[in-house]
């Protein structure tokens, strides 16, 4: 196999102009080379392997077990994911962190069911089986004629068992901690709701990371193939004695300074890419852009007094702030009540079979006996060491702090939708002026080219220009993408963000044009 990759016999011009692109495909082809020499050998032992156990009569099997397993080896952990929507619905199903999260709210909503069973009826079975030898003075045994005589020997053999069932009638602090366990799992269903929301806005940020990374990487490699054009222009106009050296030394350092950001570009790539596989569990391999017809407008309602009813109405954020404070209220109630008597009722049933042999000729005795036992039990808590005060004042400051936690949370609610509403009406009118930014830089560019050109513009002002119309293309993929993000953030703040807008943004997406994660490398 030969591998060549040449510039050919172009002129000088032309080669230095080409030089990038050519020398990324000869990267590219190298790697592409080496990783496929890798497999190969690898291919190569396995084959001998195989050859070797022929020899033992498991070839047919172990051809098939083996191809079964390299086909698992090249089909495992990739995703070939172009859109949002694939994105988010592996991500679904795989983020460990919102499985964490479902977890907890599952078992936060045991805690009404932990805090109701002492209410209701306790039921318990027990059983004895004891032998004993003893030697009693002074006892008449069972047989003896008259008078008092010592038992020796004294055996007995006694099994007994026991049903006994419990109720509560009254018990004040049980019953308010039951009200407090449910408020506690309703708590936890709220913030369940609270990180389903986290969770989208996590996908589209993480995704949209791929494409901010990408763009930023094109306008860099844009950027530095127009400024090495310049530099070429620069060494040939000096070579003429057109321009002084100064000017080709500033064309040289722009072009290496754009060549450090464009590869600081590319990795950021891969480690974007690397986030969506953190989330996804897989590796994804390809993303779809955003198209440029993407509407940027506000939603409805327009009005931002109107977010702030939402928010206040149905942030989740707030219903957690507001189930603790209930919570905290029925925990204190409990405290309270942890004074007052409390009664119970208890049904027992009991059967005793017993042997007792007594010894030295004195004969034996059976006894067998059932018994059923119904009560009422009365406690009244007298003197406790302080403990139950205490647990009363600790109570109630545990309730002052989440009232006061929720006064926070309303404030937090309100000022984040007045941020995001001006946020996302202040990305709408960036995204309309970098549009327009683009034409004028481009249009300032062409103007200094023209003016280099008869020589009334330097070489920096060229740089500077070309710079210019870079940075204001990319700052206008970036208020884009920031539209976006301040759009979801403000339906997360109202209470109203679901997957339906995650889908619905995915319209948007173009998988015609979707990214290779391996032309990136």
């Amino acid at each position: 196999m030969v591998r060549q990759c040449s510039t050919g016999s172009r002129g000088v011009h032309e080669r230095m102009l080409s030089r990038l692109s050519l020398k990324t495909a000869c990267t590219y082809r190298e790697r592409s080379f080496a990783r496929l020499t890798d497999s190969h050998q690898w291919l190569s032992r396995e084959i001998d392997m195989l050859r070797n156990v022929q020899k033992l009569g498991w070839q047919k099997k172990i051809l098939q077990a083996s191809a079964l397993a390299l086909l698992c080896v090249s089909m495992s952990g990739a995703l070939h994911a172009e859109t949002l929507e694939q994105v988010f619905q592996s991500a679904r199903q795989n983020d460990a962190r919102l499985k964490s999260q479902a977890a907890q709210a599952a078992a936060g909503r045991e805690t009404g069911n932990i805090y109701k069973a002492p209410l209701l009826p306790q039921a318990e079975l027990g059983a004895t089986k004891s032998k004993s030898k003893n030697h009693i003075q002074g006892y008449r045994c069972s047989g003896a004629s008259t008078g008092v005589s010592d038992c020796d020997n004294v055996r007995s053999n006694i099994t007994s068992s026991n049903l006994t069932v419990t109720q509560t009638l009254f018990n004040m602090e049980q019953w308010y901690d039951f009200q407090k366990g449910k408020k506690i799992g309703e708590q936890a269903d709220a913030q369940y709701r609270v990180d389903e929301m986290e969770f989208m806005v996590r996908v589209v940020d993480v995704y949209i990371g791929v494409l901010h990374a990408i763009d930023t990487y094109q306008t860099a490699l844009a950027q530095e193939k127009a400024i090495e054009r310049q530099l070429e222009q620069a060494k040939q106009r000096f070579d003429v004695g057109l321009i002084a050296i100064t000017d080709v030394q500033e064309s040289q350092a722009t072009f290496d300074s754009t060549h450090v950001e464009t590869l600081s570009a590319l990795g950021n790539i891969g480690i974007a890419f690397e986030a969506v596989e953190q989330l996804t569990g897989q590796r994804v391999e390809k993303i779809a852009p955003l198209s440029a017809d993407l509407p940027v407008k506000m939603l409805q309602p327009e009005a931002q007094a109107e977010w702030e009813k939402l928010a206040l109405e149905n942030n989740p954020r707030l219903s957690v702030a507001t189930l603790a404070v209930d919570a905290s209220r029925e925990n204190a109630k409990a405290r309270r009540s942890a004074h007052l008597p409390t009664l119970y009722g208890s049904f027992q049933h009991s059967n005793s079979d017993g042997d007792i042999n007594y010894g030295n000729g004195f004969g034996s005795m059976n006894d067998d006996m059932n018994g059923n036992t119904v009560a009422l039990n009365l406690r009244i808590p007298l003197y406790s060491g302080g403990g139950v005060s205490a647990a009363r004042r600790q109570a109630y400051q545990q309730q002052i702090a989440a009232e006061e936690q929720l006064t926070d949370s309303q404030r937090s609610v309100v000022q984040g939708a007045r941020s995001y509403h001006l946020a996302v009406t202040t990305d709408i009118q960036r995204v309309a002026a970098q549009k327009q930014a683009i034409v004028s830089a481009q249009s300032a560019l062409d103007a200094t080219q023209a003016g280099y050109e008869v020589g009334t513009r330097n070489i920096v002002d060229l740089l500077d220009a070309e710079q210019r119309l870079y940075r204001v293309k990319l700052s206008y993929s970036t208020a884009r993408y920031q539209f976006i993000l301040d759009t979801l953030r403000l339906l997360q703040t109202a209470g109203t963000l679901t997957d339906a807008n995650v889908l619905t943004l995915n319209q948007w997406m173009e998988p015609e044009k979707s990214y290779d994660r391996n032309q990136f490398k």
